[in-house]
């Protein structure tokens, strides 16, 4: 790597260190592991483990330049995290998550899940801020969709 994109790639992670540590310290009643040192393909890694104050697991790590937020069926990436705006809306997401005031809609046909979206409240309904799509082959098309919400509640 040269020395130019080492340093770029440095003042990135450092960034994106300080967004973490900002969303502990948004919510120091929860526990929040984080790994600066995960074992590759992963760069950094914050666990938030289902506790008091938080109904589910969370995982947020950064892989190469790409912000990634899986909790259950969600799998998303923000990307590339050399982009403020990114930073700012994988951070905005992860609080409104947290708080609540975010939710998690997942669709279900029987018991696979075909996609996952997490939800911010817009007016007098939901709007879909990010996705994650589970092409399945052998889903049972002929049953109806049902929708299954996730969501914190202190």
């Amino acid at each position: 790597m040269s020395e130019v994109r080492e340093q770029e790639y440095r003042s990135m992670r450092q960034n994106v260190i300080n967004m973490l540590e900002s969303i502990r310290l948004s919510f120091p009643h929860l526990k929040m592991e984080l790994d600066l040192e995960p074992k590759k393909p992963v760069n950094l890694l914050m666990d938030i483990f289902k506790q008091d104050g938080l109904n589910f697991d969370m995982h947020l790590y950064l892989a190469d330049d790409a912000l990634h937020l899986v909790i259950g069926n969600f799998w998303s990436e923000w990307f590339p995290c050399t982009d403020q705006e990114n930073i700012n809306n994988f951070r905005e997401t992860v609080n409104g998550v947290i708080k609540g005031t975010y939710r998690i809609a997942d669709t279900y046909r029987g018991d696979k899940c075909l996609k996952s979206e997490i939800q911010r409240p817009e007016e007098n309904t939901w709007k879909t801020v990010s996705s994650s799509v589970h092409l399945m082959l052998f889903a049972p098309w002929w049953k109806p969709a049902t929708v299954s919400i996730i969501q914190n509640k202190d």
